[in-house]
């Protein structure tokens, strides 16, 4: 029983580090845009294209093979996701153009989609605690974007061949994973159907709970508005510290953009306490405050005061998306995967549609005005999501620790 318990807990630490690694993979690529954009002089337009593409394929793997481990088992989609993206890694480091950027993002964001989902399942199943398992799923995919921009930053900055080495990197530690989940982590899920059953899984299902409608629409602003903000870091983020701030150095300006992630990383413990949880209100202050601060240090050029910006909207990113999450978890697991599917489509929406629009503006109007808009736009979001809080006129739930077999996916950009 020990050894197998054992195995168990090591099998939960593999898939946690897989889940930061697919989440570093997908932030990665944020320092190189510019690099990008210098070397083959594409617009702003097409550079939030080639960011944004990567939401459509990653909301459809979601949407068809999120459910597919339930069915096969979660080792084989956890392999093969890790080994498809470990595909798109290479495409990447072989990149000479656009046309290669937009295929290895679509490939990207079809292992990433099927990737999270078994992963976060297998954490779940495999979890040596309720609460080590929480804190696990919320903060490993925010703590691997973090990291991934400021480490891949900091090659791009210091290292030879920055193009090809940070994918290269990404390429040897998928590939160490994929053989650790074959000789360590155990299968978790042994259901066979048939292939009829397993074919209708693959069918999407969006709906929205007669019992929670009143909390989805409530939360819709926020979604939207900390989706919104989490796509013009990773696809504008770079741009904004060196055009607005001045900030040449690429790992200094790697290093800005992953405090917005390390602040979320530490403040979701907080967000997701099972006695003391960081309250909507709250947290929709500190995301409006640290958007707003973010607008007055990109007009005066502060530093200082957009270090402190990313700090607050960072905080505010991670309580607001948990908190709202937390209000839909009452629905019954029947219901809860169709009830996700939705959540899933209105975040990916506003993690790529603002973006492109924001990179067509920023080729007509420029960056600073552009961010300005951008801000503006979160901001409205967030205003509407605390009257719509305030109009429901019911009480927040506590967020509670998540049954063994029922805490819901929590899906990161």
């Amino acid at each position: 029983m020990d050894g197998l318990a054992g195995r168990e807990a090591r099998g939960f630490w593999i898939i946690a580090a897989a889940v930061a690694v697919a989440m570093f993979a997908s932030a990665a690529l944020s320092p190189l845009y510019p690099v990008y954009q210098r070397l083959w002089g594409f617009s702003s337009a097409t550079l939030t294209i080639v960011f944004a593409v990567y939401a459509g394929p990653l909301l459809i793997s979601l949407l068809t093979v999120g459910a597919l481990s339930d069915h096969i088992g979660r080792r084989p989609v956890v392999i093969g996701s890790l080994l498809i993206l470990t595909m798109a890694m290479v495409v990447f480091a072989a990149a000479e153009s656009v046309t290669m950027l937009l295929a290895a993002r679509l490939v990207q964001g079809l292992a990433t989609g099927a990737a999270v989902s078994a992963l976060t399942a297998a954490m779940v199943d495999l979890q040596p605690s309720r609460s080590t398992g929480t804190l696990a799923v919320a903060m490993a995919p925010i703590a691997g974007l973090g990291f991934g921009v400021a480490v891949s930053a900091l090659l791009v900055e210091y290292a030879p061949a920055p193009r090809q080495l940070v994918y290269l990197f990404v390429i040897v530690v998928l590939l160490a994973l994929v053989f650790a989940v074959v000789k360590v982590v155990p299968e978790t899920s042994t259901r066979s159907e048939s292939r009829t059953r397993i074919t209708r899984t693959l069918i999407p299902r969006v709906s929205v709970p007669e019992q929670a409608r009143s909390a989805f629409v409530a939360g819709t602003p926020a979604l939207v508005a900390t989706w919104a903000l989490g796509g013009l870091m990773l696809a504008l983020g770079t741009s904004i510290t060196a055009d607005r701030l001045g900030v040449t150095n690429h790992a200094a300006g790697g290093a800005l953009l992953a405090v917005f992630f390390f602040a979320a990383t530490v403040a979701t413990p907080w967000a997701s306490a099972p006695r003391r949880p960081m309250r909507l209100p709250a947290s929709y202050a500190c995301l409006g405050g640290g958007v707003a601060l973010v607008l007055v240090a990109a007009l005066t050029g502060s530093v200082f005061a957009y270090a402190v910006a990313l700090v607050a909207a960072g905080a505010g990113f991670s309580t607001a998306y948990v908190g709202v999450i937390a209000s839909l978890a009452h629905v019954p697991a029947a219901q809860r995967g169709q009830l996700f599917a939705a959540v899933y489509v209105v975040s990916y929406l506003a993690f790529g549609v603002p973006v492109v629009i924001s990179g067509v503006a920023a080729d007509r109007y420029g960056l600073g005005p552009t961010v300005s808009g951008y801000a503006v736009f979160v901001l409205a979001m967030v205003g509407l999501a605390a009257v719509a809080l305030r109009l429901r006129r019911v009480p927040e739930p506590a967020i509670t620790r998540p049954d063994r077999d029922r805490a819901p996916v929590i899906a990161r950009p």
